[in-house]
């Protein structure tokens, strides 16, 4: 069956494969777990829909479930979609998560902050795995502003890393435009990340990204990072200029 209509959020169906239909993947989401976050009325705000403002321990959740929600759309996925769409398909990954946090912690409370490695599967079945994070302050989550380096983050809480730029053109798809377990475009472009880096910085416990580049020579995205660049001239992400400024 192809996913070929979107009216009003019914899938429309016929009887022919997308050509972009393939199933051997899973649609990816990284959410935050932090008890502190459910004590953040921003918070609440940003992860619930317009039926219930329920307290959440989940960053922004509705915005991570609308990311998913857009890519099972674009690949046609109608039992994805309609498993997580509206109040109820919130409610249900909300639900999957806190039963999750229930059968790695002490009941349901959240010990310490974990990153959610959340799946979803061409069936719509939920699949979820984590990782520690490090705590951070709730301005961090919720800046007030957007400069170069906010005043509330100190030089020492952040994590340097060795950055460089694929040889390489990606052709923009929508395994690039939406997260999903299918990553050989990314697995490519690190297989460029030198195994030695200059000795001149080469400091101790520094992480490496590789950048990875359009054929018009801009930067799309990292391999593992998203990139975010300060523009205040407003010039495009040229190569040479998103080298300058790393």
């Amino acid at each position: 069956m192809d996913l070929t209509q979107w009216t009003n959020g019914t899938v429309v169906m016929n009887g022919t494969h997308a050509a972009h239909s393939a199933t051997d993947f899973e649609i990816l989401s990284s959410i935050r777990a932090d008890k502190d976050l459910a004590s953040s009325p921003k918070n609440t705000l940003f992860s619930n829909d317009d039926y219930a403002m329920e307290p959440s321990p989940f960053y922004m959740l509705r915005y991570h479930r609308d990311r998913m929600l857009h890519a099972a759309k674009d690949f046609g996925w109608p039992d994805t979609y309609s498993t997580i769409v509206g109040p109820s398909g919130l409610s249900y990954l909300r639900q999957a998560l806190h039963s999750y946090l229930a059968s790695v912690s002490d009941g349901d409370s959240l010990l310490e902050p974990l990153k959610l490695r959340v799946a979803i599967s061409f069936t719509g079945y939920i699949s979820i795995a984590s990782t520690p994070l490090p705590p951070v302050q709730r301005s961090s989550l919720f800046p007030l502003v957007l400069s170069p380096l906010p005043p509330s983050i100190g030089q020492a809480t952040l994590q340097a890393w060795l950055v460089t730029v694929s040889p390489i053109s990606a052709s923009p798809s929508l395994f690039t435009r939406h997260k999903t377990t299918e990553r050989s475009v990314y697995d490519e472009a690190r297989s460029f990340i030198p195994e030695r880096w200059p000795e001149a910085v080469c400091v101790d416990n520094l992480l490496s990204e590789i950048l990875l580049m359009n054929q018009d020579d801009e930067v799309m995205e990292g391999s593992i990072t998203t990139p975010y660049f300060w523009r205040g001239d407003g010039m495009p992400l040229k190569q040479d200029y998103a080298l300058k400024r790393l």
